[in-house]
């Protein structure tokens, strides 16, 4: 078992490589050209910087108020992920 710190650090580096991997798959495809790239860069310091500014909340925060929210936020995902397959 993980404490919320590790697990925040393992799953960002895991999503960072992982998306990385998926940026030369989506040039050459056509889906991120170079009139966007601005605006990838632009969000991808908004994250950073969220990474910053998240860092104190979450270690104001006792562990089982994370895993609460951590679960929350994992099914409220997956409920909008079934409802959008069904709208479709």
């Amino acid at each position: 078992e993980l404490s919320p710190q590790s697990y925040i650090g393992t799953r960002a580096a895991f999503f960072c490589f992982l998306n990385l991997g998926k940026l030369p798959i989506r040039v050459m495809g056509g889906t991120l050209g170079m009139p966007m790239l601005p605006l990838a860069a632009g969000l991808g310091l908004v994250a950073v910087a969220g990474v910053f500014l998240a860092k104190p909340i979450m270690l104001g925060m006792n562990e089982k108020t994370f895993v609460r929210l951590e679960l929350g936020v994992v099914a409220f995902a997956g409920l909008r992920l079934c409802y959008m397959g069904l709208q479709q």
